[in-house]
């Protein structure tokens, strides 16, 4: 039987656990556990600087 409430990473598509801490992404809707999550939080600084820029442009 499958459990509807299962939430599972999109990066991994590991199971997580009801009480497992996770990060949460776009709108909630993604979520990652939190060793795919320290994986990324390095690579997010690389792009940090490409984002702001984005949202500059996106506000003129």
């Amino acid at each position: 039987m499958k459990n509807e409430n299962s939430k599972f990473c999109w990066i991994c598509f590991k199971l997580i656990a009801e009480n497992e801490k996770v990060a949460y992404g776009v709108g909630n809707d993604m979520i990652c556990c939190m060793d795919c999550f320290s994986q990324l939080e390095p690579v997010r600084e690389d792009y940090k600087d490409w984002m702001d820029m984005i949202d500059e442009q996106s506000v003129n």
